[in-house]
């Protein structure tokens, strides 16, 4: 079945793509492979960044059709909140909870 209207080569059918990162690289994904086998999973710590305003403004609202949704919310909001925590085999290690983003010093740091 032809999924697409446009003009294709005879005995190919048009359908939806699979989009994969044009960067990807496979002679460097074997290589990190090869590389991360040596390292033992005891000594692997993985650490995450999250960014979150706890405003609780809805973005979304509902409305009569033909007229707009109008919500109130407070003029001054609260300032990003940015959680980083970290995770082994040993469980949860040390997180940091900040206000406002995170640059790469204090993500060393």
């Amino acid at each position: 079945m032809d999924v697409g209207t446009g003009d294709s080569s005879p005995g190919l059918v048009t359908k939806k793509k699979s989009l994969i990162a044009s960067e990807r690289d496979a002679w460097a994904r074997a290589a990190f492979r090869l590389r991360i086998a040596e390292v033992a999973a005891a000594d692997v710590v993985v650490l995450d960044e999250i960014g979150l305003n706890v405003d609780l403004t809805p973005r979304y609202g509902r409305s009569p059709r033909g007229q707009r949704a109008l919500a109130k919310l407070p003029r001054n909001t609260p300032a990003n909140t940015t959680l980083i925590g970290s995770c082994s085999l040993a469980g949860m290690g040390p997180g940091l909870l900040l206000s406002g983003g995170v640059d790469g010093a204090t993500f060393e740091a």
